[in-house]
């Protein structure tokens, strides 16, 4: 199920609330309730929305963002409780909530990101006009640039394996149906592909004027 443009919103504010709670202990690091307060504060306002945002309409995304942020309140109430008894340990356990923090923070920031690509490539042209290519299947790139799908669909494979962290390159699709394709191509970077295949120079279609 699609994201609206507001719930997508949510998950970026959520991303900056868990952020903004990253900086603050970093740099009151030696308040020993600051952790778990400020965090559980980020986490009523700004992320259990969020959280139940992805429960609704990616349940498997949304049970694994869920017990990624249970699991950073519990080390959060961890190193409230070391502070009380030992601020050295408690530094340490800080120091690796502050590591789980951050990739949380990249995780919601990622499915924001990639759920705009989709929805920037799923958008119909609001004109009778060819739209310059955006993110796209390697079907559908094939038919565009007019090469053979299977050994396209196999050089984009290739490729992607090679750069499997390059988010310009390709995105993997969230809202994918029956017979949908598993991954969408960015067909400004997959060109040089498109290029070598074809054996020629290869540029990209844009609309033409009307006179």
């Amino acid at each position: 199920m699609a994201l609206t443009s507001d719930e997508i919103k949510q998950i970026e504010d959520a991303a900056d609330a868990l952020n903004g709670w990253r900086d603050y202990v970093t740099k009151t690091h030696s308040d020993a309730l600051g952790c778990y307060i400020s965090l559980r504060h980020a986490f009523e306002t700004q992320v259990d929305k969020s959280v139940d945002i992805l429960l609704d309409k990616k349940p498997v995304l949304g049970q694994n963002i869920k017990k990624e942020c249970d699991k950073l309140l519990k080390e959060a109430k961890l190193v409230e409780e070391l502070y009380e008894q030992n601020a050295a340990d408690a530094r340490v356990e800080e120091a690796e909530i502050l590591g789980s923090a951050r990739q949380l923070i990249s995780r919601l920031q990622q499915i924001a990101q990639n759920v705009k690509k989709e929805l920037a490539a799923e958008k119909p042209a609001e004109t009778g006009q060819e739209a310059v290519p955006g993110f796209m299947s390697a079907a559908d790139l094939a038919e565009h640039y007019g090469v053979d799908a299977e050994t396209l669909r196999k050089r984009l494979d290739r490729h992607r394996a090679k750069h499997s962290l390059d988010a310009d390159f390709f995105i993997e699709s969230q809202n994918r149906g029956k017979n949908k394709p598993k991954y969408l191509y960015n067909a400004k970077n997959a060109l040089p592909v498109i290029e070598k295949l074809k054996g020629k120079q290869v540029s990209v279609k844009r609309p033409s004027e009307k006179t």
